[in-house]
């Protein structure tokens, strides 16, 4: 047998080739190998079906040494009524993964029983909760207990304004969600990174100017989502420092808004056609559109776009045509999502 500082480059391939199923077949041949192969297998959780999320919370409730193991967590994979039959399991083995440092999951079902996060002990670098209102004051409990939280996905109602002060949640730099959480997050933290998708009940046109000295920290926007969203012009001006802007369902005045944006970089658009109000259609020759972008927009790098559910195209500046990409109408550009990354191991 080969010691263990040679085994564990091996095992650490297959971790990094994303075969599993190698390394699941690895941790049964040696007690070395075996604790080498669950410390990665049980390292990043994201399973696609209600049975393996099934089969591995029931492994973790049954073995607090695994469950240390695991450092992320997502229950993105199973449908709503899969999380629901999950809920109990999964809130037996959140209290047993201490080293728990992403985690993803939609917390409805925590609402009748909230006082389970105050049994949560791990220290968080990025959270997605959205439907997090259902938790009520809680969530924000919690939240204050979580210094070095980066990143956050959340929903809250803006007709239920609460208070936190900026001790809560210092380190944000990252922040996913409606106007609600956005109103709430941004006073007093340096978030360079906004994802703005409003909910429906969101007011319409609702100024954003006292956030103005927050917007100007931001270095990228995503700003739209599955419904009507505000204006561009809404708050353009406080875009001083934006790099990379997103836009769902972009209006032609919008694009034309962009010369105010003197550091834009990278421009992304998204042609859905699920504003209520969206007057605008995609153009058929995206050629003078780009010209004219980049034309008003000194600083820009390239554009990506994406019409009909189409993959997105790349124009870049003194090219008359886009080239084609892999990359889906469907893809979420890291900045904006909050989302289980590779740990390192």
């Amino acid at each position: 047998m080969l010691p263990p500082e040679l085994l564990r480059p091996i095992v650490y391939y297959l971790c990094a080739e994303k075969d599993r199923r190698s390394l699941y077949a690895l941790s049964l041949t040696s007690k070395i190998l075996s604790s080498e192969g669950e410390r990665l297998l049980y390292r990043k959780i994201t399973l696609a079906n209600e049975g393996l999320h099934n089969k591995f919370l029931t492994t973790i409730v049954g073995s607090q040494q695994k469950a240390l193991l695991v450092h992320s967590y997502s229950q993105d994979g199973p449908d709503f009524a899969a999380k629901r039959r999950l809920w109990s399991l999964l809130a037996q083995s959140l209290k047993g993964m201490h080293n728990l440092i992403h985690l993803s999951f939609r917390p409805s079902f925590l609402a009748g029983e909230p006082e389970q996060m105050r049994r949560w002990v791990f220290q968080l670098s990025s959270l997605d909760c959205r439907g997090g209102q259902a938790l009520g004051q809680v969530l924000f409990q919690f939240l204050s207990t979580q210094p070095r939280l980066r990143r956050l996905g959340v929903d809250w109602a803006t007709s239920r304004p609460i208070p936190v002060t900026p001790s809560t949640c210092p380190a944000l730099e990252m922040v996913r969600g409606n106007l609600g959480i956005i109103e709430i997050l941004l006073p007093g933290r340096h978030v360079t990174s906004l994802a703005w998708i409003p909910h429906p009940l969101d007011p319409f046109g609702h100024t954003v100017d006292h956030l103005a000295p927050s917007l100007h920290n931001l270095k990228a926007l995503s700003f739209g989502g599955p419904t009507s969203r505000p204006s561009l012009n809404l708050f353009v001006c406080h875009l001083q420092s934006l790099e990379v802007l997103k836009l769902v369902d972009a209006e032609d005045v919008e694009l034309r808004l962009l010369q105010g944006i003197p550091n834009l970089r990278i421009l992304i658009l998204l042609s859905e056609f699920n504003r209520r109000d969206y007057s605008g259609v995609p153009p058929i020759d995206w050629a003078p559109v780009a010209e004219n972008i980049f034309l008003t927009c000194s600083a820009m790098e390239y554009m990506e776009i994406s019409t009909h559910r189409k993959n997105y195209e790349r124009w870049v500046p003194g090219v008359g045509y886009a080239e084609p990409t892999p990359k889906s109408f469907q893809e979420v550009h890291s900045w904006w999502q909050v989302q289980i990354p590779d740990s390192k191991i």
